[in-house]
Formats: structure tokens, sequence, C-alpha cells
């Protein structure tokens, strides 16, 4: 089974990661305009995690994270140069931009350890039952429903001894069944 070496931050993952958060983060924030952003940072991350091997889960979150300032700064953007779209973070209350750039750095690598994670379940194979200790197959043991059951095979066998040999199984029975028909009779007229 292979290791993962996750503790190694890798620029061309944080490309990869930066360019499907950053689509996704488009794309959603045109579908859905109050959270759609969040939405696909997500699916951005996911995506990055299904790619790449190593796993992105740094690089998605320093990806969205990027995208939400990018967001910010493009908010500015309309009407006023670059550097003022820039100089427009400024004015944004440091508290709001921290936690908004903590939950997307949250979002982006949710969706990159998800992404990672469903790549493994479709591609590792599944290992392989440990042999028991005892030496014995699970398949020889009995167990207490084993004996049961023979025991209710004996039953059955005997049943059938009985009515092959012509010998009335239980008169009783026999009688319960006569009674229903005869009350069904009765019933009927």
């Amino acid at each position: 089974m292979r290791t993962k070496d996750s503790s190694r931050f890798s620029l061309v993952a944080l490309a990869v990661a930066g360019l499907t958060v950053g689509v996704g983060t488009a794309v959603g924030l045109a579908f859905v305009p109050t959270v759609g952003a969040y939405v696909g940072m997500l699916a951005g991350g996911f995506v990055a995690g299904l790619v790449l091997e190593a796993r992105p889960t740094v690089e998605s979150g320093v990806a969205a994270a990027l995208a939400s300032v990018g967001l910010l700064v493009a908010g500015g953007l309309p009407g006023a140069g670059v550097v003022d779209a820039v100089l427009s973070l400024a004015a944004v209350d440091p508290v709001t931009l921290s936690i908004s750039l903590a939950l997307a750095f949250a979002v982006g690598a949710f969706g990159g350890h998800f992404g990672d994670d469903l790549r493994d379940g479709l591609t590792e194979p599944l290992p392989e039952p440990a042999p028991s200790a005892s030496g014995h197959r699970v398949d020889e043991t009995t167990t207490d429903a084993d004996a049961v059951s023979s025991t209710d095979r004996e039953r059955v066998d005997d049943r059938s001894d009985a009515e092959t040999s012509g010998d009335p199984v239980d008169s009783s029975e026999e009688e319960s069944i006569d009674r229903e028909t005869a009350e069904f009779e009765l019933e009927e007229n």
C-alpha cells in the first residue's frame, strides 16, 4: 500500500488547484449568487482532489482563499482602476476579511480532501482478509445454529418417512383440517 506525503507543498498542485477552484468559483457565482462562490470553491477543490495524485488539501485551501481575495478585488474593480481595487481591500473590516478567508480556506480544503478520498476509494484494491489464528476455516466450524438446523432436518426426514410409508403423520392434524372444511361448507350454505 502506498503512503502519501501530505507535508510537502507543491506549486504545480497549487496551480492546478487554483485553476479548478477559480473556475468553480466563477461558475458557482454565476448560477447561485448568494453562496455560489463557496459551492464553486468546494466543487473546484473536489475536482483538484480527484485530479492530483498527492493530497491537495493545503493547495486547495490556499487556492480558495486566493479566489476569495480575487472576488473582493473584483468587487471594487468596476469604475476604478486595478490599484484602487486592490486598495479597496483596506476598506474591508479585518475581522470580516479574516472570517471570509478562513471560510474559503476551509471549504477549499474540504473539497480537496473529499476528492482525494473518493479517488483513493475508487482506485485502491480492497484489502485481503487476514487468516484466522486457529487455522480452522470459518465454514468448518459448527455453531449452535448448525445443531438446531440439523435437528430440524431430522424432524422433517422423520415426517417424510412416515408419509411415504403410508402411516398418518398426525390424526389430530387431519381432524382439524376436516373440521375447517366442514365449517367453511356450512358458511357457504
